[in-house]
C-alpha cells in the first residue's frame, strides 16, 4: 500500500459496520480504498493500462441504465390512447419526461463517446 505521510505502510483497520480507520482513527472511505488499491498494483504488481470500471462507477452506470430504460417506458406510454385520453395522466407523465430528458441525453453522449 502507499506509504502514509511519515513513510510507514497504512494498516487499515475495520469496524463492525464495514467502516475501514487508520491507526490514528480516521475514516478511510471506499475511494480512497480503491486509489491505494490502484496505486498497489501499477506501483508494485506492474499492472498497466486504464482502470476501466469500479464499483462506484458501475453502480451509477447501473442506475442511469434504469433511468434510461423508464424514459422509453413513458415514452411509449405516450402513445397509449388510454393515456392521450386522461389528460392528468398525460400532464404527469410529461412531466416525468421533461426531467429525465437532460439525464438520458448525457447518458446517451456518455455512451457513445466511450
Amino acid at each position: 500500500m502507499k506509504p502514509h505521510k511519515n513513510g510507514q505502510t497504512l494498516k487499515l483497520y475495520r469496524s463492525t459496520q464495514e467502516q475501514f480507520f487508520d491507526a490514528s482513527g480516521r475514516y478511510i472511505s471506499a475511494n480512497e480504498i480503491l486509489c491505494m488499491l490502484y496505486y498497489y498494483l501499477v506501483k508494485y504488481q506492474g499492472w498497466k493500462g486504464p482502470v476501466v470500471r469500479n464499483l462506484a462507477t458501475t453502480h451509477m452506470l447501473d442506475k442511469l441504465a434504469a433511468i434510461e430504460e423508464k424514459f422509453e417506458q413513458i415514452n411509449a406510454q405516450l402513445f397509449d390512447p388510454d393515456v392521450v385520453s386522461d389528460i392528468e395522466k398525460y400532464k404527469k407523465l410529461m412531466q416525468e419526461l421533461k426531467v429525465l430528458t437532460p439525464i438520458v441525453e448525457k447518458y446517451r453522449e456518455y455512451k457513445t463517446a466511450k
